[in-house]
């Protein structure tokens, strides 16, 4: 989903752009379409002889996606931004421990670490 992050942009060919009507909010759709069965839906309609598959509109435009209330769809999109922050921070926390561990092996196999013998 784009939130004009940009103050110029050019949409090339490939990129299909999609309005919603006020009734959906772009970001939910984003997240039905991202998991679950939403997202096994997208995959059946990717279509394509090369190694990069394409999803044409002609079968887009017939996928049919239930939409609650817009009240709704803000708490749900809340929630899923909370829930992507923590798997964000998570991650980041991994990739920081990973760096820790290869930096204390590396001072374990040069030998400028010692560990004492357990009597």
């Amino acid at each position: 989903v784009w939130h004009r992050q940009l103050n110029q942009v050019i949409f090339d060919n490939n990129i299909l752009r999609i309005r919603f009507a006020d009734e959906a909010l772009a970001d939910f759709i984003c997240y039905q379409l991202a998991f679950g069965k939403g997202k096994r839906r997208l995959h059946a309609l990717a279509a394509g002889s090369t190694s990069v598959a394409a999803i044409y509109w002609k079968d887009l435009e017939k996928l049919r996606i239930a939409v609650p209330p817009i009240e709704e769809q803000i708490k749900i999109c809340q929630v899923m931004r909370q829930n992507d922050t923590s798997i964000t921070n998570l991650q980041d926390e991994i990739s920081s421990l990973e760096e820790m561990k290869k930096g204390l092996m590396q001072d374990l196999l040069t030998g400028r670490v010692r560990v004492k013998g357990v009597a």
